[in-house]
């Protein structure tokens, strides 16, 4: 997958086009890295990495994964629950 080097016009761009793509529910399978599941849930990339059992996270190789369908259901149950 393309990524344009960061600091130019084109990444930020790209950028903006990752974390504000539409998704509306489980039918979204748009991927996410912990950094990206870190800035919608507004908390650190560490806390990420240290609530991954707690996340509807998975290993891809070595690498966590989100999909973003699963994450926002995940943020709808845990709102419903209070």
């Amino acid at each position: 997958r393309f990524r344009p080097l960061s600091n130019t016009p084109l990444w930020f761009a790209y950028r903006s086009r990752i974390m504000h793509h539409d998704c509306t529910g489980n039918g979204c399978d748009f991927m996410l890295t912990p950094p990206e599941i870190a800035e919608r849930l507004r908390v650190p990339a560490s806390w990420v990495y240290q609530h991954q059992v707690d996340l509807p996270i998975f290993h891809l190789g070595r690498y966590l994964r989100c999909v973003c369908g699963e994450l926002i259901l995940f943020i709808k149950a845990r709102e419903t629950c209070k």
